[in-house]
């Protein structure tokens, strides 16, 4: 086998840890908004969720920037792994743990969206474009 082909867990966890990284600065960014602007609770939920499809996806793109192989697995391993990090990350800093239903549907959001973008970022190749 390839070594270009084989799983790289390293890999995926250096993307999960990418996506936490820009899952906090985005959160810190939008709190300081939410300081001078006031927003209902399903527009801040909405944005919270954008937040999250945005810090998985760049997570993966970074795992599969130079891999283009086993997308769909590595993109899965690190939308679950972001969504485990980022759970526990949140409940330290607001130091409360909770576990519940939305907890389980937001783990299957992240890595159905992880799934998903590693797909897209195993297929999309820019040097492959035709102009």
């Amino acid at each position: 086998m390839e070594k270009s082909k084989k799983f790289s867990f390293s890999n995926v966890l250096k993307g999960a840890l990418v996506s936490v990284l820009i899952s906090l600065g985005l959160i810190l960014v939008f709190a300081v908004l939410l300081k001078f602007v006031e927003l209902s609770d399903i527009v801040i939920k909405l944005i919270n969720q954008a937040i999250k499809i945005i810090s998985i996806f760049f997570g993966v793109y970074m795992c599969q920037k130079h891999q283009k192989e086993q997308g769909l697995i590595k993109g899965l391993v690190i939308g679950l792994i972001y969504s485990f990090i980022a759970y526990f990350v949140f409940s330290l800093l607001n130091s409360k743990i909770t576990f519940g239903l939305s907890n389980i549907l937001d783990l299957l959001f992240s890595g159905i969206f992880g799934a998903i973008c590693g797909i897209f970022c195993a297929n999309f190749r820019t040097e492959e474009r035709i102009n």
